[in-house]
């Protein structure tokens, strides 16, 4: 679970501004097999160096506070993501959610 938000907090702070790249942030192309892996990798070296803060909806350059993923927007956009996932999921699979 924490490697799936940290993929969504890097996508969303590269692309979350740019208006072409915006509508990729969706749960086929972050965590579809052929590039979550690299997301992952280049989200965990991002992370390493002391990511910026994901505040409303921005990027902030200050380094995370340990609380900051604990912010009620934020779980509600992890929440939201997250049962698109099964969502999707649960449709290739016949079963539907």
């Amino acid at each position: 679970m924490q490697d799936l938000k940290l993929v969504i907090d890097y996508k969303t702070c590269q692309w979350g501004r740019d208006e072409k790249m915006r509508e990729y942030l969706r749960p086929q192309t972050l965590f579809g097999v052929e590039k979550f892996d690299s997301y992952l990798a280049a989200a965990q070296e991002w992370d390493a160096k002391g990511r910026p803060s994901f505040i409303e909806g921005r990027c902030r350059k200050k380094p995370p506070l340990k609380n900051a993923l604990r912010r009620p927007e934020l779980e509600e956009y992890y929440i939201k993501v997250l049962e698109e996932i099964a969502n999707d999921h649960g449709k290739h699979n016949g079963q539907g959610v």
